[in-house]
Formats: structure tokens, C-alpha cells, sequence
């Protein structure tokens, strides 16, 4: 008897346990539900442990089917009012819990009443402040979780909403989609939200560079339209300083000739204009010009204070950084564009991408206006 009775009591002993480790594992339905099943089994092994134990005050009194009837009472509220078995935690588990999106449910005010751990994860993201415990963010108004006080005017409609917000994270720019949904019952009552959010960061870079992509294919044809307008070489210099910065940014640019062993200056715009003088020569040997064109691409300096020392025309205090764009025509080297900007480290791969683009179209028009010039 003794034996099975602690067989019994050891299996209720492993299912208190598993009881207390829903309560604390689960949220709030599923926590009521873990709480409600063990009160059940409480009172019911209450009245059994009491009679075999012979705690009973009155003799051959056992007071099991009594705890047992009570048992019922509280589980049949659980069934009733918990949706006990309409609300499966395993599923959810497997479901909710490792979906990718973030998953919030909101009260008819806007308040939290439960979030999947892709949610607990984002809002960390956000506040850059860890959450301690599963129910610090309960009872929260979502609106000042996420640091977006317009969603607040939403909160009491029934119309469904979808915006999109950006947050930093990590020196990085986030862009989230937000999609709320209502919660009305039959009789069209509001009970609460759904709010789904999904990172849509990777879509909107792809939409980026599908945008940039077409804008440059049509600045290319337009810049390749202006080059072959005409055929008078000071013309074409003047083109391509105008055309280069519907491109690429910069704050002064320089178009250098090559001429024998040296590079000359024949054209200026925006700040350098002020600074570096027209027919200005460099020797091409042992300068960053023989650089970039020993790598048959543009090269870009971060800061030409530093690095560039040397080089008088570009090492003034006033510019910061540096792109040098060799011109090439049929392996052979016409001249060099040089784009100076006021900020250090501004110019960018993607910048040294479109120059690349750009200089194959700029050297066949200075090439064409060379030849144009040696026959009048």
C-alpha cells in the first residue's frame, strides 16, 4: 500500500512542479490556467493526503470526494472562463513564441497584455534598456514603449493601421512595419488590438538601391546626351564638372589633362575655383595621379591633411577629403577628375562605383573633342 501511495504522491509531486514552472514560464492567460490546474490538484490531494495520513478528527470520515467536488467547481471555471481548452500553451509555444515577427496583444486602451519574445527583443532594441522580468512591460501603454506618441490617437477605433517607423540600433538605421489590428466581438465591441511588427529594413535597402539603380541608368543616358551635344573641348570640360554632380556630391572638382609627363589643370568648379589655379602642373610620377591610374580605378583619401602632406594643390586646410578618377580611353590614360569635399571620410565605395561608371563616358568625350580640336 505504502509503496503505491508514494509512487502516487511522487508523480503529483512532479506535477506541482511543472505547474510552477508554467506559472512562471507563460503569460497571462496561459499563467491563470497553470494556477487554476494546480489550486485543483491542491484540494484534491488535500482531502486524500489528510484521510491516509489519519489527520482526520472524525473516525472512517474520508473527505476526498468532497475535495474532489471542489476540484471540479475550479476546474470547470477554468474550462469556462480560461478557454481552457480553446488555448493550447504548447502550441503557442511553438508558434508564437519562435515566430520572427513581433506579436502584442493590447487592451482597448492601448495598454500591453501579452508579447512573444521577437517583441521583448525589439523593445529592448528600442529603450536600449534590458527587460528584468517577463512582466515589466504588462500594463505599459505601447505607444511609449515604441517612442511613438501619434500611435496613442488610434487607441479606441476600431479601423485597422499600418505605419512604418525607424529606430538606431547599433549605428544602425532599423525601418519597422507596424500592422494594428482590432479586436471587436459579435455586438462590435471593441476588446483590444492585435499588433504585429516586422522588420522591413533588408525590403526598403532593396527598394533603395532598385530606385538609385534606375536613376542612375537614366542620369547616365542624360549625361551621355550632354557629353556628345558638342564637340568644342572647353565645352566638354565645362559638361562634365555640371554632369559629374548630378552624381556624386562634392563641395570643389578639378579636371587635370595629361600632357607628356605632367598633369594640367584646365578646369575648377564649386569651391576650388578660389583656391587652386588653372594651368596649375603636376609631375605624374610619384603622385597619387599615377596611383589611381596604375589601378585603372578611382581612389578615394579619407583625410588629405594626413595622408596627402605633400601634394600642395589638395593639402590645404579648407578640404578634408579626396576622390581621384582616372580617365581612361582604349588603355590609354587622357586626364584625371578630382572631386574635393569639406568633410573627412565623405567619399564612399558607392561613390567610387559611379565614378567608375562615369569615367568611361567622360574620357570617349574629351577623347572625341581632342580629335575634334587637332583637325579644325
Amino acid at each position: 500500500f505504502w509503496i503505491a501511495m508514494s509512487y502516487v504522491y511522487m508523480l503529483v509531486g512532479a506535477t506541482v512542479i511543472m505547474f510552477v514552472q508554467a506559472i512562471f514560464r507563460y503569460r497571462k492567460v496561459y499563467r491563470l490556467q497553470s494556477i487554476a490546474l494546480l489550486a485543483t490538484l491542491i484540494v484534491i490531494m488535500t482531502g486524500d493526503i489528510t484521510y491516509v495520513a489519519g489527520l482526520i478528527p472524525v473516525p472512517g470520515l474520508d473527505p476526498t470526494p468532497f475535495t474532489f467536488t471542489l476540484g471540479g467547481f475550479i476546474l470547470t471555471w477554468t474550462t469556462t472562463r480560461q478557454r481552457f481548452l480553446n488555448l493550447a500553451p504548447v502550441a503557442r509555444d511553438r508558434v508564437i513564441e519562435t515566430m520572427a515577427d513581433s506579436l502584442i496583444v493590447l487592451d482597448n486602451t492601448g495598454h500591453i497584455l501579452d508579447y512573444n519574445p521577437a517583441a521583448e527583443n525589439l523593445i529592448t532594441d528600442i529603450q536600449k534598456t534590458p527587460i528584468q522580468n517577463i512582466n515589466q512591460l504588462i500594463g505599459k501603454s505601447l505607444d511609449l514603449v515604441l517612442r511613438l506618441p501619434d500611435l496613442a490617437t488610434h487607441f479606441g477605433k476600431t479601423e485597422e493601421l499600418q505605419i512604418e517607423f525607424k529606430f538606431k540600433h547599433n549605428l544602425n538605421e532599423q525601418v519597422m512595419s507596424l500592422y494594428l489590428s482590432p479586436l471587436v466581438n459579435r455586438n462590435g465591441i471593441l476588446k483590444g488590438y492585435i499588433i504585429t511588427i516586422r522588420d522591413i529594413t533588408s525590403y526598403r535597402k532593396l527598394v533603395e538601391s532598385e530606385r538609385e539603380a534606375r536613376q542612375m541608368a537614366e542620369a547616365q543616358r542624360e549625361i551621355g546626351t550632354a557629353l556628345n551635344s558638342t564637340l568644342n573641348f572647353d565645352r566638354i570640360l565645362h559638361l562634365i564638372l555640371e554632369q559629374i554632380g548630378r552624381v556624386i556630391s562634392f563641395d570643389g572638382a578639378c579636371l587635370w589633362v595629361v600632357e607628356g609627363d605632367k598633369v594640367t589643370l584646365k578646369i575648377t568648379e564649386g569651391m576650388a575655383e578660389s583656391i587652386i589655379k588653372i594651368d596649375t602642373q603636376m609631375i605624374l610620377k610619384d603622385s597619387p595621379f599615377e596611383l589611381a591610374a596604375s589601378q585603372h580605378q578611382p581612389i578615394f583619401f579619407a583625410n588629405i591633411q594626413q595622408e596627402m602632406q605633400t601634394f600642395c594643390p589638395f593639402a590645404v586646410e579648407i578640404f578634408q577629403s579626396l576622390l581621384i578618377i582616372p580617365l581612361y580611353s582604349r588603355d590609354q590614360i587622357l586626364g584625371f577628375l578630382t572631386l574635393e569635399s569639406l568633410q573627412l571620410d565623405f567619399f564612399q565605395l558607392k561613390d567610387k562605383e559611379i565614378a567608375t561608371l562615369f569615367s568611361s563616358q567622360v574620357a570617349i568625350a574629351i577623347e572625341n573633342a581632342q580629335l575634334y580640336t587637332k583637325t579644325q
